[in-house]
């Protein structure tokens, strides 16, 4: 298959689905190098920092359990993950829960505590939110660099926000001046915001690139953009790519760019069914999957497919790994799967589409899990972090959480 090909069967799959294509490919081991125990009524990660609560008070400690902030704050579990933050030496703070500042860890007051909810973008740069809900951007000094307009964001750690109301968003840097020149109708980033596409809905896209700490706009490009191997590849001059390296920053010009994801490409035939071919055509997946819910092969050699109406999971010899039986399905690896037969209640299931618990909540790394009242945390490929005996269980992307029947809390990163 001639690389123009690849291109044309890409196109199509957008034009069909109606959305416009961006393509990454990342892997993550999921692997957990340190433990820390602390004994308290709560612990929860917010922030860099873990808020801990003797249930009526509250204060930050360090992943390695050092406290950092005494716990001498109001604390309503209710409204915490709301309204808190912590960054490096800085933590959001109340005294009613109804007004938020920021203090560093000597107790020096930063921002006063004059907002109903504060987000950390750096030591220079903070998401504020007003009594009528929407966000501002303001400096260390609690002078405003972005008035109060949007109504939700999205924190690229240690490099920006993206703002945005409805279908306008705008992208800032982790100063907060403003990146954007245009009103994107969405944003899509990969690698926390190495690289942020922002959609016209015309087929021209603008590309922010983060390399050597500040980020580099290369502007009005087209929709074929692939993120692979450190490279970003984006339309050039008619049937040609050029690269630019995230590290650093050099661009190459009418570049070889792979679509395939070990080595398997998506494809659409006349009669609007989907198949897969390798690029030598030695492995070739007969067109009999449903555009709606049939998605690209992983980077773990399997792909969620749609037959009928029903979704499974196949390899990339085109043998059910999950049979199509059920209603949604998510692939976390060719060993983890997220399942559920009628779209109420979501279970997990190995290789084997054995059961192995209720899903609780699941990050790019880690799901937590329920049998009966206890509790238990795998990693994506389906690893035993914690056996499933816990009273609580909370996972991120590079820590989990849990509690046991003494309230000690356990804490893996």
């Amino acid at each position: 298959m001639s690389k123009k090909t690849q291109i044309v069967i890409f196109s199509v799959i957008v034009l069909i689905v109606g959305i416009g294509f961006f393509y990454a490919v990342g892997k993550d081991t999921g692997v957990l190098l340190k433990q820390t125990v602390l004994n308290s009524e709560y612990v929860s990660l917010v922030g860099d920092n873990l808020l801990v609560s003797n249930g009526k008070k509250f204060g930050y400690y360090g992943l390695d359990g050092n406290k950092k902030i005494d716990l001498k704050y109001s604390f309503e579990q209710e409204s915490y993950s709301r309204s808190l933050d912590s960054k490096d030496d800085l933590f959001v703070i109340t005294a009613n829960n109804v007004l938020y500042g920021v203090i560093n860890s000597k107790g020096k007051e930063i921002i006063p505590k004059e907002y109903i909810a504060i987000r950390i973008i750096s030591s220079k740069c903070f998401l504020v939110q007003s009594e009528d809900l929407l966000w501002s951007v303001i400096d260390n000094n609690n002078k405003v660099i972005i008035d109060n307009k949007y109504k939700n964001f999205d924190i690229i750690k240690n490099k920006g926000a993206i703002l945005y109301n409805d279908e306008q968003y705008e992208i800032i840097d982790i100063e907060g001046k403003k990146l954007s020149n245009s009103k994107y109708v969405y944003v899509v980033s990969y690698n926390d915001g190495d690289v942020l596409v922002g959609q016209y809905g015309t087929g021209v896209n603008d590309l922010y690139i983060y390399t050597k700490n500040k980020y580099k706009a290369i502007t009005g490009v087209g929709d074929m953009i692939s993120v692979k191997d450190g490279e970003v590849f984006y339309p050039a001059d008619e049937g040609t790519f050029d690269s630019y390296n995230i590290e650093t920053g050099k661009v190459g010009h009418e570049a070889n760019v792979d679509f395939s994801v070990n080595d398997m490409f998506i494809n659409v035939n006349e009669e609007g069914l989907v198949g897969f071919r390798s690029s030598d055509e030695t492995k070739v997946i007969e067109n009999k999957y449903d555009v709606d819910g049939t998605f690209e092969f992983n980077e773990d050699g399997v792909a969620v497919v749609s037959l009928k109406g029903k979704i499974g999971v196949i390899d990339i010899d085109g043998k059910e790994v999950i049979p199509c039986k059920y209603k949604h399905v998510v692939a976390y690896s060719d060993k983890l799967f997220e399942v559920s037969e009628d779209l109420e209640k979501y279970y997990l299931v190995d290789s084997s589409d054995k059961k192995l618990g209720e899903r609780l909540r699941a990050t790019d790394n880690y799901v937590s899990y329920s049998n009966g009242d206890k509790c238990g945390v795998l990693n994506k490929y389906g690893k035993t972090i914690f056996t499933s005996k816990y009273l609580d269980c909370q996972v991120y992307d590079n820590l989990v959480i849990v509690k046991d029947k003494d309230k000690n809390w356990i804490i893996k990163y």
